[in-house]
């Protein structure tokens, strides 16, 4: 990849995501079959089958930053002939998607790293959505949970070490402490939340003025400014998610869930926490691919049975770790909730990862293991994760990405110096990248080759330094 003198990869920069406009004659020639608008309108196709099995609305559906120009009536057209999914329809819908597969695992290799980058993670992502249709419409493909998981998010499951746990658990403890509270416990956490507790009317506004500070501070460390149009507004559904983040091209929309299923967490300090994981990462990372005219266009189309999940939510996770200005203007309270949260979701990454293996585990022995680490988790709320990580099929692939998301950036973090950070933040607030590539990414930065310029050189793999 070539770089600029301070680490940036040099992609061309340029106004809007239009159609790859920042392509060289050549490179969009090759890239013809993959940019044209067919294959927007059949990834269209494909995440708006989402609302078939997710949110009746299709809430499920990301972000859709593809440009107007590929709105010409194929999309509408293709819907038509694909809707409702039959299975007859879906297996028309694999064939399309492994034709594209061939062609783009045919293309000749690019000498842009960045380029190859988006060109391997776009056989990624047909391959996932090969297996999403295989197992769930067109009943063509049998495969296990595991596979399952590894298939859509890119990455081989694997549980999280107990010394890594316990890691965070005192971490956790130590950030409550900071807040006076000596016991870590579920009368002391609830007590917290309940001294907390905010009027939701608020939270929209309160979100709106924090997230363009947050933005300020990103666009420092990065060295280009991410102004995203935003709006931030209440729901009230019986799901997973406290804050949920979509959008296309013109705008783009946080939700914030205030439903009883999560009214003790709607806390100042839990939303403080919700504005650099929704905003300043999700909504940041959005408008650097759209203002990235060298992004392959099909690749502006996002939804969360992917592979770039685990990257989107373990650096949303995690944003206040690599830029300094964000740590800076959060409170403890907001800290506490964030390394909490990375605990809890690293606590049920094993639990997943155990019952998609096949292993049957008593119900009392997971609320005991669950309650170990996250002392105030209610018996709904752990039946509730656990039937969305067995049952659901976008959920028992996606909310896997969360807690190794969290483990992994957080390893990041620490392992990589300012530089390092920045160069990392660099490129995937440009483009998206499978958990592989951006695990390859920064171990390259820390390998000896380098002699410490980006971070401590590693001793040990990311799998290693996991497994302990």
């Amino acid at each position: 990849m070539v770089e600029r003198p301070n680490g940036e990869p040099v992609l061309n920069g340029g106004p809007v995501l239009n159609g790859g406009q920042g392509l060289s004659r050549e490179e969009a020639e090759n890239l013809r079959e993959v940019t044209s608008p067919n294959i927007v309108a059949l990834f269209r196709v494909v995440h708006a089958s989402s609302k078939i099995v997710g949110e009746e609305d299709g809430g499920i559906i990301d972000f859709d930053l593809a440009s107007p120009l590929f709105d010409d009536g194929t999309s509408k057209a293709i819907t038509a002939i694909y809707s409702p999914i039959t299975q007859e329809r879906a297996v028309r819908i694999i064939d399309q998607l492994q034709s594209y597969r061939h062609t783009v695992e045919a293309l000749p290799p690019s000498d842009d790293e960045g380029l190859q980058m988006q060109i391997d993670f776009l056989k990624a992502k047909l391959r996932a959505f090969e297996t999403f249709y295989g197992v769930n419409f067109a009943n063509t493909l049998e495969i296990s949970p595991t596979d399952y998981i590894r298939e859509l998010m890119g990455i081989e499951p694997v549980l999280i070490g107990e010394r890594r746990l316990e890691g965070q658990l005192q971490d956790v403890r130590e950030t409550f402490a900071l807040l006076g509270w000596s016991s870590y416990d579920r009368e002391s956490i609830e007590a917290f939340r309940r001294s907390q507790l905010i009027d939701p009317a608020e939270i929209p506004g309160l979100m709106q003025t924090s997230g363009q500070d947050l933005l300020g501070e990103l666009s420092r460390i990065i060295g280009r400014d991410f102004t995203p149009n935003f709006v931030a507004e209440t729901d009230n559904r019986d799901e997973y998610w406290i804050n949920w983040a979509d959008g296309n091209r013109e705008r783009f929309r946080l939700r914030v869930n205030t439903h009883a299923r999560h009214a003790q967490r709607l806390t100042i300090s839990k939303i403080e926490s919700m504005v650099p994981h929704e905003i300043a990462a999700h909504f940041g990372q959005m408008f650097g691919w759209l203002n990235n005219p060298r992004l392959i266009p099909i690749l502006g189309v996002t939804t969360v049975f992917d592979p770039e999940q685990i990257t989107a939510e373990g650096i949303a996770q995690t944003l206040h770790l690599f830029v300094d200005g964000i740590s800076e203007k959060l409170t403890e309270g907001a800290k506490f909730e964030l390394e909490a949260e990375g605990l809890r979701q690293m606590v049920y990454n094993n639990i997943h990862k155990r019952i998609s293996d096949g292993e049957t585990i008593p119900e009392e022995e997971v609320r005991e293991y669950i309650r170990h680490y996250c002392p105030a988790e209610t018996d709904e709320e752990i039946a509730k994760q656990i039937k969305d990580r067995t049952e659901d099929p976008i959920f028992r692939a996606y909310l896997y990405a969360y807690g190794i998301g969290f483990a992994m950036h957080k390893w990041m973090a620490q392992s990589l110096n300012y530089d390092g950070r920045r160069r990392l933040l660099r490129l995937i607030f440009r483009q998206p990248v499978t958990p592989q590539q951006e695990l390859n990414f920064v171990n390259n930065m820390l390998s000896s080759e380098h002699r410490g310029q980006y971070g401590r050189a590693s001793t040990q793999s990311w799998e290693q330094f996991l497994a302990r």
